[in-house]
């Protein structure tokens, strides 16, 4: 990311991924816009149901690439235990909002996402707790203050009216039109020149 923004990119094989992944990243960010709900047609319930596709991706590529990484580094510790706890959590909360798109769960994608936030931050201070119990390692405060704070926003996200579907909507779906533009310009910019 260093290099992108220095403006020292380099040459890369895979800069067709990069374009691939741009165009679809913003694809889905389009489709999320909370403004194809005037247009009527099937773009009106695609956007929210997309929504929570998208929560429940994003929970299992969170578990699957943070997660399981972690549980290796930490072996033979209750911060395990804690990290195959979590691992479980991320994975029912994913599914479960897959349930709540089909209507099988009665749940907003806001709803969910604080249930996950919230569990991100019980398991982060009860980290810290048995990595200060222990006491041969250091844990940051720094740290301890972020799980605190990850802990007030899931549970503002899960019993708040003041942060709904619609302002999720804009949030994820900017962030992806975003992440899409940078994939694309980097697959751009790190094309071989022949």
């Amino acid at each position: 990311m260093k290099n992108l923004i220095r403006g020292k990119i380099k040459k890369d094989k895979l800069f067709i991924v990069y374009l691939i992944l741009g165009i679809v990243f913003f694809a889905v960010g389009l489709i999320l816009m909370p403004f194809w709900v005037n247009v009527g047609g099937p773009f009106q319930y695609l956007s929210v149901g997309a929504l929570n596709y998208v929560v429940a991706s994003c929970l299992f590529i969170y578990a699957l690439a943070y997660l399981i990484p972690r549980w290796k580094r930490n072996s033979g510790s209750f911060v395990q235990t804690l990290t195959v706890i979590e691992i479980v959590l991320m994975i029912i909360i994913g599914v479960g909002c897959i349930l709540a798109s089909t209507g099988v769960l009665k749940a907003a994608p806001c709803q969910i996402l604080g249930i996950a936030v919230w569990t991100r931050g019980v398991t982060e201070i009860l980290c810290g707790f048995f990595h200060m119990r222990e006491g041969n390692k250091n844990y940051a405060p720094w740290k301890l203050v972020l799980a605190i704070a990850l802990v007030t926003m899931g549970t503002y996200l899960m019993v708040s009216s003041v942060f709904e579907t619609i302002q999720l909507q804009w949030v994820i779906g900017s962030a992806l039109m975003a992440i899409g533009i940078i994939a694309f310009a980097y697959g751009i910019y790190s094309r071989k020149k022949k």
